[in-house]
């Protein structure tokens, strides 16, 4: 049977603690005994042009480079553009 991939949304993540979450998930999954297949992280947040700048800055990272998270394809950054206020947001 293959892993089951995983989904973690991340809130209001283009920046500060939303944005720390995104890149400690990136790190710590690979390590985790959660690991068992892949993961997309969904980093959210309502602009788009500061959402797509944050995934740019995370794809840019030194920890993240170094560690391979991201080129061994088994953890994923997208971004989604999502305002909780805006019920056809979500």
């Amino acid at each position: 049977m293959a892993p089951q991939s995983k989904i973690a949304v991340v809130t209001g993540a283009n920046k500060g603690i939303g944005l720390a979450i995104v890149r400690n998930l990136a790190l710590d999954y690979p390590k985790s005994p959660q690991n068992n297949g892949p993961l997309t992280i969904y980093l959210t947040a309502r602009s788009q042009e500061r959402g797509a700048e944050a995934v740019k800055s995370l794809n840019a990272d030194n920890a993240l480079q170094q560690a391979g998270v991201l080129k061994a394809g088994n953890t994923t950054i997208t971004f989604a553009t999502l305002d909780i206020s805006q019920t056809k947001s979500i």
